[in-house]
């Protein structure tokens, strides 16, 4: 991955090739609202990290500037490591006056409400954040205030700041495996993204973070197969029935997307023989989940004889727990015609018109 050293040098030298930095929203029905011009920017933010001069305040202010307009406009909203990296950037010239960029960027949207660190504030104002937030935008610190416990504490923004240091080193030579594997998520590239994470896998002991992160990012990667693979290596480490009937839910969901319909039958079958043990499922998130998965299965499998079996499981499950969201209830519907049960299919139809008119009466009624 290059260091993006002529567009860097680009952009220092003439502010007017600035727009290539700036927002440009497009919009499309799946994806909604977005910023097109992200990518550009991230890959100028880290060639900002990894070459770092008092010259570029205003560069860098002007990258942060658009990362909180793209936050505040965006239909996901979200954030990501770009919009930390273009704070973390800007946070180091503690400047008074960026304050007011920094509590529009906690603001821009519910997720970075949630997780954006008032730290940056702190770090920025000091003890003194709030006298110049309120002199500055007091409109926004009674946003602030209205919604977040605010105290400055100063050893706790040293840790904080610390820790950044950390996660933005000077040099790509020191950045970390995973990472270096995230920045190549973020840029499509996924030939580079795997071998990263086999690297990462490589220099990991086996733990059940290590099963953990390479499920959720082989998934990630469209290999469903590799990502069941692992899952199933974690039930051996299980040690309770909840854990392993968790294991089985995502073998059973992976092995399904990767239409290894055997494994995921065999893996029905032992979630079933699983909840026999125990009933702790019931009503929670974890039986309804595997009662949709299992649904679900038995809509795709290709085996007609196979496939009444394990919706006979999912059935047997809800008789237990009579507890399913829409979504599992259209899958058991699904499965049913898929499955030419047709008294099923009527009765789940039935209940799936009741939940969705429930939810149709309690959206209108709030």
């Amino acid at each position: 991955m290059t260091l993006f050293e002529d567009e860097l040098r680009s952009l220092r030298a003439d502010p007017s090739t600035w727009d290539k930095l700036a927002v440009y929203f497009c919009h499309t029905e799946e994806r909604g609202t977005y910023d097109n011009h992200a990518q550009f920017r991230y890959r100028a933010l880290l060639a900002l990290q990894h070459d770092r001069r008092d010259s570029d305040l205003a560069l860098v202010r002007h990258a942060f500037r658009q990362e909180v307009q793209a936050a505040e406009n965006d239909s996901f909203q979200g954030y990501d490591d770009a919009y930390t990296l273009a704070a973390f950037l800007l946070a180091r010239f503690r400047k008074p006056q960026d304050i007011v960029l920094f509590a529009r960027a906690k603001l821009a949207n519910f997720d970075t409400g949630c997780g954006f660190p008032l730290e940056f504030l702190y770090y920025v104002g000091g003890e003194d954040f709030e006298a110049i937030l309120k002199a500055r935008a007091p409109e926004l610190w009674d946003a602030l205030a209205s919604r977040f416990e605010l105290a400055f504490d100063a050893a706790a923004v040293d840790d904080f700041w610390q820790r950044l240091g950390r996660d933005f080193p000077e040099s790509e030579e020191d950045e970390t495996t995973l990472s270096l594997y995230e920045r190549a998520m973020a840029f499509g590239d996924e030939t580079e993204a795997r071998r990263q994470l086999e690297r990462w896998a490589s220099s990991q002991s086996e733990s059940e973070h290590k099963r953990s992160v390479l499920q959720h990012e082989y998934a990630r990667l469209g290999d469903p197969g590799r990502a069941a693979d692992v899952a199933t290596q974690a039930l051996a480490h299980c040690t309770t029935d909840w854990d392993r009937a968790a294991a089985l839910r995502s073998v059973i969901a992976l092995n399904r997307a990767a239409e290894r319909y055997a494994l995921a039958s065999a893996a029905a079958r032992q979630l079933d023989a699983t909840f026999c043990n125990f009933d702790d499922w019931i009503g929670v998130g974890l039986g309804r989940m595997a009662i949709h998965e299992t649904f679900e299965l038995a809509a795709a499998h290709p085996d007609p004889s196979e496939a009444r079996a394990i919706f006979a499981l999912a059935d047997g499950w809800y008789a237990r727990s009579n507890d399913l969201a829409l979504v599992g209830l259209e899958a058991a519907v699904r499965a049913a015609q898929h499955c030419e049960l047709s008294d099923a299919t009527e009765r789940y139809e039935k209940l799936a018109t009741a939940e969705r008119t429930r939810i149709e009466i309690e959206l209108r009624d709030k």
